[in-house]
């Protein structure tokens, strides 16, 4: 009896050790993401024009939500999203935005067929591509007609080649020819969610794991043949500094597990950096904690890769996230402005 009274109190002692853990955790990264500067970062609502200088590159991502699924309103068990068909006025919205973002190239993702991007993305500018994967939500491009660039095979090892794991999705991988004899290859990834964080301990974290060493694999093979290299999307994963499990911090990038895996298949002469890690989004009136989207790159240092600017673009306050981010997205779209080295032919 005595020793199952010590065992409850000990246990007892160890929740409640555990809860102010979290709670001092919690704190310390809300006060860390609070007082980091946001001054590099641009914020746009759709309300106020965001417009691309003719000295830079814009590159950006937005996960879109669903586009093009076929709504089923009998299974309740499916996102809203999907349940709900979009509407004009909800094209002509994401239409307007698109129009503001004003990019050079997209990164997309959660899209069924490259065809419905063009309700919200002028076919006559872009031009459109999705993985070859059967998938509701396809990664893929919209890209100006004016680029010159090449389609490489999709990278199907994000798939795992695992049958248990045929949900997950393969990522688009295009290359960009640049003046100089220069080239940029850009992978678009939609990777395994509900691994959010570091403290966040779920079975989608071994196969986020596993992503991220497909990604590393890739990268380190294709870094050898192009000057710079740029994985765009949503990487579900907040990539935060003052994470409580992080080992290293060296010149203000997270060093944790995902990163190290990444800088161990890198050479040392290479520029590497994630301009969205550490910062809060304000899509939905900054509901989010922090950017699961991010930009992860790379360049040598000989020809480092010069950011302008970096971005978001945001939905109007008059909008509510309840009654429109299944019909718009979830997601706001992000940006790069790269410098004029990118440019020549490509503007």
């Amino acid at each position: 009896m005595k020793l199952l009274k010590n065992y409850s109190n000990n246990r007892l002692k160890i929740t409640y050790i555990t809860f102010l853990y979290r709670v001092v955790w919690a704190i310390f990264v809300w006060f860390h993401t609070l007082t980091y500067t946001q001054a590099q970062m641009h914020y746009h609502s759709v309300d106020a024009p965001s417009y691309v200088s003719d000295k830079t590159l814009r590159i950006a991502s937005y996960n879109l939500n669903w586009l093009g699924a076929k709504p089923n309103k009998q299974r309740r068990k499916l996102p809203k999203s999907i349940r709900t068909e979009r509407t004009a006025v909800d094209f002509n919205k994401l239409s307007r935005l698109m129009h503001i973002l004003n990019a050079d190239i997209i990164a997309v993702q959660e899209v069924k067929q490259a065809n419905i991007l063009e309700k919200i993305l002028n076919p006559n500018k872009y031009t459109f591509l999705l993985t070859n994967q059967p998938h509701k939500q396809r990664t893929g491009f919209a890209i100006r007609k004016h680029i010159h660039f090449k389609r490489n095979d999709d990278l199907t090892t994000l798939q795992l080649l695992s049958p248990k794991h045929n949900n997950l999705r393969s990522a688009a991988d295009i290359t960009i020819f640049l003046p100089h004899n220069e080239t940029l290859r850009i992978l678009s990834v939609h990777l395994k969610s509900g691994c959010y964080s570091l403290r966040r301990v779920h079975a989608s974290c071994n196969v986020l794991k596993k992503q991220f060493q497909a990604l590393a694999t890739w990268l380190k093979e294709v870094h050898k043949k192009h000057d710079y290299v740029i994985i765009a999307g949503d990487f579900n994963r907040r990539l935060i500094k003052g994470d409580p499990l992080l080992s290293i911090l060296e010149k203000h990038q997270v060093d944790n597990f995902f990163w190290r895996i990444f800088k161990k298949h890198r050479p040392n002469d290479t520029q590497f950096t994630a301009p969205f890690m550490a910062k809060r989004p304000q899509c939905w009136g900054g509901r989010f904690f922090g950017f699961i989207d991010h930009f992860v790159m790379l360049s040598q240092s000989k020809t480092r890769m010069t950011i302008q600017n970096t971005g978001e673009i945001t939905y109007p306050s008059t909008l509510s996230f309840k009654n429109n981010a299944h019909l718009l997205s979830d997601h706001c779209p992000i940006y790069i402005d790269l410098g004029n080295r990118f440019l020549s032919n490509n503007k």
